[in-house]
């Protein structure tokens, strides 16, 4: 089966694009600012959801190391 490399690139941007919105909202919540409150309509966050947050930028991250590793060996 063989692999169009344009379009596995056009997909490689395509995540990298949603995983870097995705993270900075998460660290929106973790390190808020009343500025956050103001310019993005995010709400001051409580403990359990920073939690939360940090928890999916690590399982996210843990993820992606563990696909790249899979399929590097």
């Amino acid at each position: 089966m063989a692999v169009d490399p344009q379009k596995v690139n056009e997909r490689l941007a395509v995540t990298k694009e949603r995983y870097r919105v995705i993270t900075d909202r998460l660290w929106k919540i973790i390190d808020w600012k009343i500025d956050y409150l103001l310019n993005d309509g995010i709400g001051m966050p409580g403990n359990d959801d920073i939690v939360r947050a940090a928890n999916t930028i690590v399982n996210l991250d843990i993820a992606i190391l563990k696909n790249f590793v899979h399929h590097t060996t």
